[in-house]
């Protein structure tokens, strides 16, 4: 308080745990020195608590000694950065503030997945005039649940034409994220309504981490939110050894409109071979799909998965469809754990070539020591294709002495065999190994492909291509090749990395070969000799020669390669 001799110093007024309270008055005893006659006071709040903002109509000083009163007429917001104000003294008492007027507040919370909250929600309203304060909306029951409105009142004074509202949450509670459909006010005392449409998230995890806004006024109701529309996603597994995946996918659709965001995809038992999983989500209307991003996270305990296709279907009737039919994995194929595949509309393009399943029967020769406790492998070769390396293994006790071996080979259909490389590791007590015959049975025609060999497979010889035979018992044709690998005389030229081969001809390929014997290969300014049994190349055409850059001086300089 300021006189005319001297002022009081700042003081805080308070007696009870609820002063000031709407519409009450609350009356303090101050000691002061002797301060003449009151001209001004200085009242404000340290915008603590809540509800901080406080309307203050007036206050009446009265000194005690004389029984004189002073009058500070106010009747406005105490508030944010105007949370004290200086107020003069008038000539005598007066009504200040305005009238109080009725507004009902309608709150409507949007039609989204995980759309109410359990936050505390407050709300300022913007007149021309003056504005609401900020108003808590509290009551009984659960408020802002999804697709819910829930209406409010107060009292406050004549605002006006309404301009604006500012809404917010105080992100509290375990549910905080609220997506706010809008909001309608209406005047009471003229029914006279205005609309605020918003339309958004007001979460920290959602849009743009706002949990307050500010919405203009619209005197014109409307749709604020973009409809939801139902999506079924629909993903098949392929058909493949190992297809299935227990690690966790997640989708991300792209449309015309925008995307959905990245969705796991979740549920029991997911993922299996050959099986077709179906999830359901409810987006915005996302228009024309466009693409998928699907994504691998490679944690399972089986983390490679081979996708067929993804087909979405809207609640509107359209459908798209994304043909895969590659492996999202690590150490296969081109090791991409993510995709993004484009839509397309014929739902019977095949995605993959799908698997056939060739019999494979395998005869160990009847000779002392025929056995091999080696791992044995074989590839197929057909005028379609290659099947890979593929290991011959089951739970039987294989390839022992003058014993039959059958094993069944799924890989893409090769069309008719041209030839087969077969070969072991050479590891285990007793590596060698007496391969009589191989018999492959075509999985489309039936027909029966015989490949002979009736010979040893052992150390440096431990592979072998074998061509179809129409006989009982003679041997396919084999030429024996010599490769002479020489070293280059230069400086540091020799390496310890393991070096590999691969002989290309008019007639096929001799398949990737590892060149070893034994001692030092690959010195500086020697030439190593290796010897190869293959089905005939015809005329040489070329050589892919490397190494796999293992060992403590892997670099290797090569002078050439000689073929006889």
């Amino acid at each position: 308080m300021f006189g005319d001799l001297a002022s009081s110093g700042l003081h805080i007024l308070e007696n009870s745990q609820n002063n000031y309270e709407r519409a009450k008055t609350d009356s303090f005893s101050v000691r002061v020195p002797l301060l003449g006659k009151l001209q001004r006071i200085s009242i404000g709040h340290d915008n603590s608590g809540f509800g901080s903002d406080w309307y203050l109509d007036k206050v009446i000083v009265t000194d005690q000694s004389s029984s004189e009163s002073y009058y500070f007429l106010f009747g406005d917001w105490l508030k944010g950065e105007n949370n004290r104000k200086e107020i003069a003294a008038a000539d005598k008492d007066g009504v200040v503030s305005l009238p109080l007027v009725s507004y009902k507040v309608e709150v409507f919370t949007g039609d989204r997945r995980g759309a109410g909250t359990d936050a505390n929600v407050s709300i300022t309203l913007f007149g021309e005039t003056s504005d609401s304060g900020v108003r808590a909306l509290d009551g009984p029951g659960n408020l802002f649940e999804r697709n819910e409105m829930n209406s409010f009142g107060f009292k406050t004074v004549d605002l006006g034409d309404l301009q604006k509202i500012r809404i917010g949450h105080d992100n509290s509670g375990f549910g905080s994220s609220w997506f706010l459909d809008k909001v309608v006010v209406t005047n009471l005392s003229n029914n006279k309504q205005w609309f605020f449409l918003c339309g958004k998230w007001l979460s920290k995890d959602e849009d743009d981490g706002l949990i307050e806004r500010e919405i203009p006024a619209s005197n014109e109701d409307g749709k604020a939110a973009t409809p939801l529309v139902t999506y079924k996603v629909s993903v098949t597994t392929g058909d493949r050894r190992g297809a299935a995946t227990d690690s966790n996918i997640f989708l991300t659709i792209t449309g015309s409109n925008g995307n959905s965001g990245e969705r796991k995809l979740e549920g029991s038992k997911l993922f299996d071979r050959n099986n077709t999983d179906v999830f359901g989500f409810e987006l915005v209307d996302l228009g024309t799909l466009q693409n998928v991003l699907i994504k691998n996270d490679c944690s399972g305990f089986s983390p490679n998965w081979f996708l067929d296709k993804v087909v979405i279907e809207s609640g509107q009737g359209k459908s798209w469809f994304f043909p895969c039919g590659k492996w999202l994995a690590e150490d296969e194929d081109d090791k991409q754990i993510t995709r993004e595949i484009v839509a397309q509309t014929n739902a019977d393009s095949p995605t993959y070539v799908p698997l056939a399943k060739y019999k494979v029967e395998v005869m160990t020769g009847d000779r002392l020591g025929a056995g091999t406790d080696s791992e044995v492998s074989i590839e197929l070769i057909g005028e379609d294709g290659k099947s890979g390396l593929k290991v011959l293994s089951n739970s039987q006790n294989n390839f022992e002495r003058n014993k039959t071996d059958v094993f069944g080979l799924e890989c893409p259909y090769l069309g008719k065999i041209q030839r087969i490389n077969i070969g072991h590791d050479n590891s285990g007590f007793g590596a060698s190994w007496f391969l009589e015959k191989v018999i492959v049975t075509d999985p489309q025609t039936q027909e029966v492909l015989t490949f002979f060999l009736g010979d040893w497979l052992k150390s440096e010889n431990s592979r072998v291509d074998l061509l179809p035979s129409d006989g009982s018992s003679s041997s396919a044709p084999l030429v024996s090749y010599k490769i002479d690998v020489t070293t280059g005389p230069v400086r540091g030229a020799g390496t310890d990395a393991n070096v590999f081969i691969t002989v290309y001809g008019t007639n096929g390929d001799s398949n990737k070969r590892f060149l070893e014997a034994a001692g030092n290969l690959f010195e500086r300014g020697q030439t190593d000799t290796f010897g190869f049994k293959l089905v005939d190349l015809g005329e040489l055409k070329k050589v892919v020669i490397g190494h796999d850059g293992a060992g403590f001086l892997s670099d290797w300089y090569l002078e050439k390669v000689v073929i006889t």
